[in-house]
């Protein structure tokens, strides 16, 4: 018997070809009657095996004519995007937005990626222009540093979904002070990364305005509120850096900052203020945190002496309650270039 070569393509096909013409030839010798009358009805008959062998030999030797080389394999089918149907394709294609599928992100640029499939992510004031510039739902993306800093918002009410105090506050730099945006949870139930205090987390947030769920005829600027549909990218919880700002090359000297400072404590004290200190430095450094001044601006703090009002109590206004006693000290912190008051606090720390 001869043993045929299988692994030859021209060789399969002439034995494929033979098997069909020898099914043909046979067929024709034994007519099928595909058409059996059973209990008065007329019914299919199955075929018998030499007309399945036709029938498969027939599509064998279609594959074989279609497919070309057989021993090389089926080539890859596209699929509807241009990819390929095989397991060897790589294609992708872009989400019709951030988050229905691992997004893209852009270059990592001061912690925070730049872009997410295409579309900017947006920082501190700039996406509080887009929030006022928006139009519809369209999806947004932000980023910022979520930070560790304790928060007290207002009375707990029924449109607290809709509240930035209760949602995400992101920083526009990693550092204290800086400005943020304010994102509400909406109907989101994800939960808020807890950041251990003098920590950031760098996040980005897929948010949305004009949401139609937001509480009509309140306060609440439901047209340009930012509401939360999804967290699409976080870092690593870091320390809050250090500031690393250095002195501007201009601004006031130590003399006129502390006239400043006393002209200004002068207003309020009972006593003739007096200098205690002055030093300049980045704001974290030289004065303690918590006030909406970014920890790395570089200011003058001076610290007098004299009898002030003590917190919460209005300077010498007769129809106030009682106050406690007075304080000896006040901290004002000047703004390095201008010489501007931007803090004051009594007692000083």
């Amino acid at each position: 018997m001869k043993e045929e070569n299988w692994s030859d393509d021209a060789a399969l096909v002439e034995a494929l070809r033979s098997l069909y013409l020898a099914e043909v030839e046979r067929a024709a010798r034994r007519p099928q009657n595909l058409l059996a009358r059973v209990n008065g009805q007329v019914r299919p008959r199955a075929p018998g095996w030499s007309l399945v062998g036709l029938v498969a030999a027939g599509i064998i030797l279609a594959l074989a004519a279609v497919s070309g080389q057989l021993g090389h394999g089926l080539a890859p089918i596209a699929g509807p995007k241009g990819g390929s149907s095989g397991s060897s394709s790589l294609a992708t294609t872009r989400p019709s937005s951030p988050g229905e599928s691992a997004p893209a992100f852009g270059p990592n640029v001061g912690g925070i990626p730049e872009t997410g499939n295409g579309e900017p992510v947006l920082l501190g004031s700039a996406a509080s222009v887009a929030f006022q510039n928006s139009t519809d739902d369209r999806p947004i993306l932000v980023g910022g540093w979520l930070d560790g800093s304790q928060v007290y918002c207002a009375a707990f009410t029924s449109t607290w979904r809709w509240s930035t105090c209760y949602g995400y506050s992101l920083l526009s730099r990693p550092m204290t002070g800086v400005s943020q945006i304010g994102v509400a949870r909406g109907l989101s139930d994800a939960p808020i990364d807890a950041v251990p205090e003098g920590s950031v987390l760098p996040t980005v947030l897929r948010v949305h305005t004009h949401d139609p769920n937001c509480p009509s005829g309140t306060r609440i600027d439901c047209a340009h509120l930012p509401v939360l549909d999804a967290i699409v990218w976080k870092g690593s919880v870091e320390p809050m850096p250090n500031p690393d700002s250095t002195r501007p090359a201009s601004g006031i000297s130590k003399p006129d900052a502390v006239a400043r400072a006393l002209q200004f404590a002068r207003k309020d004290s009972t006593v003739s203020p007096t200098t205690v200190s002055a030093v300049d430095g980045p704001y974290l450094a030289v004065a303690p945190p918590g006030a909406n001044i970014p920890g790395d601006q570089w200011v003058w703090a001076i610290t007098v002496s004299g009898s002030f009002p003590a917190p919460d109590c209005a300077a010498f206004d007769p129809s106030t309650p009682p106050c406690l006693p007075n304080v000896a000290t006040k901290l004002v912190v000047l703004d390095y270039a201008t010489g501007s008051v931007v803090l004051a606090e009594a007692p000083a720390p």
